[in-house]
């Protein structure tokens, strides 16, 4: 989503794909609803990380001026023009913050997630080795041109 009198008075072209807002040109001009708060975002974000990887994500995040705490408070955001940069600093926790990242990335953190209590795909290809039968891996999903046609192989 994109407001249109925004894009124009800041000079800048409408993205085409998630790659685009990696870009220098959307520095201070991109928001996101926390994935924590938003399942279409949380989703959305899953789809990078597993497709892209942690560095368009990070770069997108470097771009972003504000995580809003509602979904709504993106097209909010969007309408009222408030768009540019935000980091969060001064964190109470971030030594605990990082080595809970560190924890869910690790080869133990990536295992956890097969669980059938939990359910959700790593990050790290190599994790699916270990994945029950059945269980979907998202490197053998590709789709095909800009087509909405899913192939499995």
């Amino acid at each position: 989503m994109w407001n249109t009198r925004y894009t124009l008075a800041k000079r800048l072209p409408i993205p085409q794909e998630w790659d685009d807002l990696r870009k220098a040109d959307y520095y201070g001009h991109v928001g996101m609803s926390a994935p924590s708060r938003s399942g279409t975002t949380h989703l959305a974000v899953e789809t990078i990380l597993q497709g892209e990887g942690w560095q368009l994500m990070t770069e997108i995040g470097g771009n972003s001026k504000t995580v809003t705490e509602r979904s709504f408070g993106v097209p909010d955001g969007g309408n009222s023009g408030n768009f540019g940069i935000g980091i969060v600093k001064n964190a109470p926790n971030a030594a605990a913050a990082g080595e809970f990242i560190d924890f869910l990335l690790s080869p133990e953190g990536q295992e956890l997630l097969l669980d059938p209590k939990i359910r959700r795909l790593p990050v790290n290809p190599q994790t699916y080795a270990k994945a029950p039968a059945g269980f979907p891996n998202p490197s053998r999903i590709r789709l095909l041109a800009q087509r909405s046609i899913l192939v499995v192989s």
